[in-house]
């Protein structure tokens, strides 16, 4: 039995194992020990500034189209709702008042007939009290302050006229009624203001009685 050689077994390259092949064309290189890998370590490619200022830029734009098309359609709506509560306002009022137009078609066509003041008197008590009914269904109240301190924001002052029963500074009488709808007024009063008990020379204050024009 012979010795084997040193040098002959040392160098021997054992055979692949099945399953295995040998890599097509130039061998791989080897790769030292501690050196990354294919692809790693490399900084990732950083878009231009002013590629993500246009995708800004567009998505600014988009968000400003949407929001004014919504807006837009709000403003639509927001009309048409108007408009039909303005119409139905119109309605509801008209229709507290088409009883007293009735009534006044009916008194106009007595008065035509009739000699009976008696009656058109009634009838115009009718009427009146069927408007007072129509006021007060909207909520708008009637202001007769007769009697009451004259009121600058309230009343507006048509005369004024000595009086031995009214003090000075307050209601004489109403000319025309004012109208209220809770603390809003949409009419002041008409009124003619007392200046006081009149003296020997016809007044209170020695004057003729002032009037506005």
């Amino acid at each position: 039995m012979s010795k084997k050689n040193g040098t002959g077994n040392d160098n021997h390259v054992p055979a692949p194992e099945a399953g295995q092949t040998e890599p097509a064309g130039q061998p791989t290189p080897p790769v030292p020990p501690g050196a990354p890998a294919t692809g790693e370590g490399q900084d990732p490619v950083t878009p231009s500034p002013t590629a993500e200022l246009e995708s800004h830029l567009a998505e600014t734009l988009d968000k400003y189209l949407r929001c004014r098309a919504e807006f837009d359609n709000y403003r639509k709506r927001i009309q048409r709702d108007f408009a039909e509560l303005r119409e139905q306002t119109k309605a509801m009022t008209a229709q507290e008042f088409l009883q007293v137009y009735d009534y006044l078609l009916i008194a106009r066509d007595h008065a035509k007939t009739s000699t009976d003041m008696q009656a058109l008197l009634q009838g115009m008590e009718m009427i009146t009290n069927e408007f007072s009914r129509a006021l007060s269904s909207l909520g708008i109240e009637t202001v007769m302050p007769a009697g009451e301190v004259f009121d600058p924001a309230a009343h507006e002052a048509a005369a004024q006229e000595p009086s031995a029963d009214v003090p000075a500074g307050k209601i004489v009488r109403v000319w025309k009624c004012g109208f209220r709808v809770g603390e809003r007024l949409l009419r002041p009063a008409v009124v003619v203001v007392s200046s006081g008990v009149p003296d020997a020379a016809g007044t209170a204050d020695g004057s003729t009685p002032q009037q506005n024009p």
